[in-house]
């Protein structure tokens, strides 16, 4: 679905939609947690606004990628992307252990509302080289959203190397994201280690 609506809307307004989500998202649970009215319903809701809204800006966010680009530069761009990707996911987690000491969780997700908030000052900056497909035509109004993700369907259905990767995606998401997730109570009941340990 995100693939899909990619396509249809323009890539860099559904960016910065997915960034204010996000920072209002983060800014919803940090106000319940200093408010001391947390509940675990509230750390659910967080979760799946946040999950949804990055499941449904990461093609946005790839797509846009070659939009950026030259034809020349994309695997570079593509490279850079995800060594960024990487490399956020080794040190934010780390400087979010020293900062949980500092100002607590709360604190934390005021930082990370107003990270995602920021992240649209300079989305804003950037021009793209290609203009947007949506620009220059409109998808056909008979068009739904669920016919073009049964077609998306159809076409990776005849093509291995597509089943492969889209197997290899979902193993990742029902295996290793679960572990991911799981982390913080290992990291407490096992380890017996706090946030700066983790």
């Amino acid at each position: 679905y995100g693939g899909v609506l990619a396509d249809r809307v323009k890539k860099k307004q559904l960016l910065s939609c997915v960034q204010v989500v996000l920072g209002l998202d983060a800014l919803f649970l940090a106000s319940v947690m200093v408010l001391g009215v947390v509940e675990y319903w509230h750390v659910v809701v967080y979760a799946v606004i946040w999950r949804t809204a990055m499941t449904l800006g990461l093609p946005a966010r790839l797509a846009f990628i070659s939009e950026i680009t030259s034809r020349s530069e994309f695997s570079d761009g593509y490279a850079l992307y995800y060594v960024a990707l990487n490399l956020l996911g080794v040190i934010g987690p780390a400087l979010a252990g020293g900062l949980v000491v500092q100002i607590g969780v709360s604190g934390v997700l005021f930082v990370i509302a107003v990270c995602q908030w920021m992240f649209n000052a300079f989305l804003f900056q950037i021009t793209p080289k290609s203009s947007d497909r949506h620009d220059d035509t409109t998808m056909p109004v008979e068009r739904t959203l669920k016919k073009d993700v049964f077609e998306l369907l159809r076409f990776a259905s005849h093509d291995i190397t597509l089943l492969m990767l889209i197997s290899v995606k979902i193993a990742l998401a029902f295996l290793a994201i679960p572990a991911i997730t799981l982390m913080p109570a290992f990291r407490s009941n096992l380890l017996g280690v706090q946030a700066v340990g983790f």
